[in-house]
């Protein structure tokens, strides 16, 4: 078959790829089997690049530092573990609150840090040419894997936490992992502490609130009681007060108008000469008649007589005791009465009994309860006791298959890279030699 355009016959393929003549393509067509020829004939170029890409990678694989994985697996504890602590009445620590935050710790980057930084000795291997930062960060690369069970694949294993640890080889990961475990535990313990501390002093600190509260309340109802005592005490002093003066004015009285009795009998016994007592029937009736006119009488003989029958001697005496007489009081016993009663008022006994409720416990409203829990807040430790937030189900262990560098897969890919490459050079080594 002739070519149209050059009136010729098209050579066999061998030969136009020995003389290196190829008929005439357009630009935007590719002759594929010229192009695998092509390849074909930087078969040792494609080979030799893919060869040393998987030499490469065979040397880093085999090279390479292996990393392990140690695992190990954590359950919440029971709550027979938090009994003690919730019997102080302070915090209540569930199983599932104590895990939630031992998990917490555990993943803290924190806390991580504090570790990793407080234990070096166990990350030497991190610490190659390397400072503080630099360490680290390759210690989180590597890090710690925390796993949670699946609800539906694994249903009927129970909560638990799964934590690995992929180290590289020369680090004691079994003893990283449960020092760690241990730290975080602490961190944990040391948080519930602070908690336990703060509320028994807010709990101290209300208890003693309520004490002053109970104590101001008793103060003010005695203050109250006490006021309305000695306001009434106040009304009926000044009721007595005035009562006894009335008295006293009525008895001053009485006596001033007995002293003009006394005064106008001395003077008609003076008249009649009579200075000793004498009795009626010592009078003739004139006298008599004269003692119907005297007015005031007294009993002699066991009969009524007038005053100045007391002769002058005695009614002399009499006025004489009557003038130099400086209280009232002695001639009525309602003056003394009163007395009693105003010395009775000036001690009342009841605004006594109310100040002695302020010394005495048993009228504090609820005090004795709240000395009762204050003394049982104080007498708590000041630290909590070492508690297992979670239980260990399997212990730390290293699986001694190595997680990385993986081998097979590393060659795989140095050998896809290489091969890859090597088209790629051939392709570009053919088109220029074209």
């Amino acid at each position: 078959m002739t070519d149209p355009k050059n009136n010729q016959t098209p050579q066999p393929p061998a030969v136009q790829y020995l003389t290196g003549h190829y008929p005439a393509v357009r630009d935007d067509e590719i002759d594929l089997k010229e192009l695998i020829l092509g390849l074909w004939a930087e078969k040792w170029l494609i080979v030799a690049i893919t060869s040393v890409f998987t030499l490469a990678a065979l040397v880093y694989a085999l090279t390479a530092t292996p990393y392990y994985k140690t695992e190990a697996k954590i359950r919440p504890a029971p709550k027979a573990h938090f009994l003690e602590i919730n019997n102080t009445g302070v915090i209540n620590i569930t199983s599932a609150s104590a895990f939630d935050r031992l998990f917490s710790a555990l993943e803290s980057r924190t806390n991580k840090r504090e570790f990793f930084l407080a234990n070096k000795e166990l990350f030497a291997v991190y610490y190659k040419d390397n400072n503080d930062q630099k360490a680290f960060a390759s210690f989180l690369r590597d890090g710690f894997i925390f796993t949670v069970p699946d609800e539906k694949k694994d249903k009927g294993k129970g909560v638990f936490l799964s934590i690995g640890y992929v180290s590289p080889e020369g680090v004691d990961a079994e003893r990283v992992l449960s020092e760690y475990y241990r730290f975080s535990e602490a961190k944990v313990l040391n948080a519930y502490t602070n908690e336990y501390q703060m509320a028994i002093k807010a709990q101290v600190a209300d208890v003693h609130k309520n004490i002053a509260q109970s104590v101001e309340a008793l103060e003010i109802s005695v203050s109250v009681e006490t006021a309305k005592l000695k306001e009434a005490d106040k009304v009926q002093i000044a009721e007595l007060q005035d009562r006894k003066s009335s008295i006293l004015a009525e008895l001053k009285q009485l006596r001033l108008s007995r002293l003009k009795v006394l005064e106008e009998a001395k003077s008609t016994a003076q008249k009649l000469g009579i200075e000793t007592p004498r009795t009626i029937s010592n009078f003739d009736s004139k006298a008599r008649e004269a003692t119907a006119t005297g007015g005031v009488v007294t009993t002699i003989d066991n009969r009524d007589a007038p005053l100045y029958l007391m002769g002058t001697m005695a009614l002399t005496a009499e006025i004489e005791t009557l003038k130099s007489r400086t209280d009232e009081a002695i001639a009525d016993s309602r003056i003394a009465a009163i007395d009693r009663e105003l010395a009775e008022l000036a001690e009342n006994r009841k605004v006594q009994a109310l100040q002695a409720r302020l010394g005495n416990p048993n009228f504090y409203r609820g005090v004795s309860d709240l000395k009762e829990k204050l003394f049982r807040l104080e007498s708590l430790p000041d630290e909590l006791q070492e508690v297992d937030f979670a239980l260990v189900v399997d212990s730390p262990y290293t699986d001694s298959t190595k997680v990385k560098p993986r081998r097979s897969l590393i060659c795989i890919v140095g050998l896809i890279i290489g091969g890859m490459l090597g088209l790629f050079v051939a392709l570009i080594k053919r088109i220029f030699v074209k």
